[in-house]
């Protein structure tokens, strides 16, 4: 006789889902969205629904027990562990990549619905240990989201980047290295081509009309203020006066979350630098991080492959370890 499997329902309250970038729905717009939670049994399975979606799979990345992560993509049913032993286990799994060449706001046509987490019969789950007391959101741009540091963008058919799931990992972009270095939870919110006053790719609007929401309609949970907002845009603005929109932007999120600390990051290659720190001047407690021109090297202009970066300007995955590791602690 053959045991039905169990199927954990995604919003399971031992089922710990990352911070500001998963919707009320168990739902995942932004590469670098995780869960954590552990089980008991010999198996795992991750159920997901992208049936409306269009472009390439997304790219999952976890780790059973600490062990390193493996990595895959799926449309529908991902495998994550057969023929462990009968015992509890720790559970960790990120979207690594999405396919930002597609809608990530109106539809959305690229968006991951979780929807449960497969174990063997008569197995449980459990919370997660290690939860961080704070939380950070991060917002951004590609480079943001980890695209770009595994190979080239060259690649265009169409007007879109064919590679960019398989050449993109939010696992090795500084956000994620930054978040471990802080000890914090955090959901990272970066979308290619977005700006101070562009839209994404993905027609996600500009920054300070898009932040408060998942997608068009769909309001970003702010239930938890978050301990630390870190921000990493303008690379797409180039000098473009942004000032006015920024200080607007910042005066905002200071007042709705006046406990926060706000962490303003000039982009790695310098762009928008002038207008940032003028907007950063006219708001005080907003803390100011300028890497400066020599961790811009190989970072400042589009077209070639050099040692930091794949196509010239997002810095490859050994880049983004370096920068999380010069950004200082708050």
């Amino acid at each position: 006789m053959i045991l039905a499997a169990l199927l954990i329902p995604i919003l399971h309250p031992s089922i710990f889902l990352s911070p500001y970038n998963t919707t009320e729905k168990g739902e995942w717009i932004y590469a670098g969205a995780y869960l954590k939670t552990r089980f008991t049994g010999t198996s795992a399975k991750l159920h997901i629904d992208t049936k409306s979606n269009q472009g390439a799979p997304p790219k999952f990345r976890w780790s059973i027990d600490g062990q390193p992560l493996q990595t895959a993509q799926a449309s529908d049913t991902l495998e994550l562990a057969k023929n462990l032993p009968n015992t509890t286990h720790s559970l960790t799994l990120y979207l690594a990549a999405s396919d930002a060449n597609y809608d990530r706001w109106n539809t959305p046509t690229q968006i991951i619905r979780l929807q449960s987490i497969e174990l063997d019969n008569g197995a449980t789950v459990k919370p997660p240990k290690g939860i961080a007391r704070k939380q950070a959101i991060f917002f951004g741009d590609s480079i943001t989201e980890g695209a770009w540091n595994l190979g080239n963008s060259f690649k265009v058919i169409d007007k879109k980047y064919v590679d960019w799931v398989q050449n993109s990992d939010a696992t090795q972009a500084w956000p994620f290295y930054l978040a471990e270095k802080m000890k914090v939870e955090y959901g990272t919110c970066g979308s290619g081509g977005m700006g101070w006053l562009r839209t994404s790719h993905s027609n996600i609007p500009a920054l300070p009309e898009s932040w408060r929401f998942h997608y068009k309609d769909h309001p970003r949970g702010f239930q938890h203020h978050p301990d630390y907002v870190i921000l990493n845009m303008g690379t797409n603005d180039g000098a473009k006066d942004t000032s006015k929109v920024v200080t607007s932007w910042l005066s905002e999120v200071q007042h709705q979350f006046p406990k926060t600390k706000i962490i303003l990051i000039i982009p790695f290659g310098q762009q928008n630098k002038t207008s940032l720190l003028a907007a950063a001047k006219t708001r005080p407690k907003v803390e100011v991080i300028d890497l400066g021109p020599a961790y811009a090297e190989g970072i400042q202009k589009y077209g070639a492959t050099n040692a930091n970066s794949h196509d010239g300007l997002h810095p490859n995955a050994e880049a983004n370890r370096r920068l999380a590791a010069a950004i200082p602690l708050p």
